[in-house]
This record gives structure tokens, sequence and C-alpha cells, in this order.
């Protein structure tokens, strides 16, 4: 089958939704034409999603957890080699963006932290402090808003927005 979406890791989801449907096959068929189909359709706005915008390549992905920030790592260093984004990072507070920091912010060539639409987001101050710590050479700065933040990216050619699925979303809003 050939999945539409992106990652090796998306490859183990779809295997994993195999299995899971073959399990409950006896009180739920689904016939093979369908998982084919299914898997061939599949859409997941915000996991690996690719805008092309103004030259530009926008990479979307709401890696909130360290499996997910691996995975995005992973991804995007097989897809882009070579190439450093700039990341637009945001995240909720109870998440483990300490960890998740460490994974994603070594990748990047400049850095801006924002906060989420949610009472429950991380401070970017806090965010900016940690990737200054794991990046002590980059050019991190925190910004007020995710709007603030796409616009402070405008002149790189490759943008990764990552961290909270409403980062995601509130981003996919701004870009139209």
């Amino acid at each position: 089958v050939q999945l539409p979406l992106l990652g090796q890791h998306q490859r183990l989801n779809a295997a994993l939704a195999i299995a899971a449907v073959r399990a409950v096959a006896r009180a739920i068929p689904v016939s093979d034409a369908a998982i084919q189909n299914g898997l061939v359709n599949v859409q997941w706005a915000g996991r690996f999603q690719i805008l092309k915008r103004n030259r530009r390549t926008i990479v979307l992905d709401g890696a909130h957890n360290p499996a997910g920030a691996r995975s995005l790592r992973d991804a995007v260093q097989k897809l882009f080699p070579g190439k450093r984004p700039v990341l637009i990072l945001g995240m909720l507070g109870d998440k483990d963006w300490m960890e998740i920091c460490h994974l994603l912010a070594p990748m990047a060539s400049r850095i801006l932290v924002t906060p989420v639409v949610s009472d429950r987001t991380s401070p970017p101050t806090e965010l900016a402090l940690i990737c200054r710590r794991v990046c002590p050479k980059a050019d991190v700065l925190a910004c007020p808003s995710a709007a603030d933040a796409l616009k402070r990216s405008g002149g790189n050619p490759f943008v990764l927005i990552t961290g909270s699925l409403y980062l995601v979303g509130e981003a996919l809003e701004l870009l139209g």
C-alpha cells in the first residue's frame, strides 16, 4: 500500500491500525479492500503536513510528546537531509517540553517559541531558556503569539511548526 502520510512512524501506525481492525474482525468485519482504500486515501492534518507558500516549505506536526518529537526529528532528517529549519515551537505546560526541546532544538537554524492558545500553555520564556541551554549558539526568540512567530520566520525557506496540535491548528488558520 502506498501510504500518503510521510514518515516511517506512519507505516508502523498503519500496521497497528490493520492489526486492530483484524483483532475485532468477528464483531466488526472490514474487507481487505476497505482497509486498503482507507490507507490509500488517509489524510491527517497537522501530522507531518507539508505546505508550500511563496517558495517556502512549511512543515506542521503536532508532536507533543517525546516519541512524537523523535519521529518528527527522524522524518525531517530523512526527508530534508542537511536542511535546518526555523523551528516555531509552542507546547502545553503539562507535556514533557524539556525533553521535546532537547530532541528538536538541535536541528534548528533559529528557534521561535510562542504560547499556544490554552490556559495550559507553557510560558515561552521558559521554553526559550531550555532551548538556549540545549543550543547556546542558537538564535532563540520568545514571541508573544503564533502570528508574530510566523511573521518573524518570513524570510526563511524552511519552517517547522510543532509542539502542540493547538499551535498547528492556529498556524493552519493563519496560513489560510
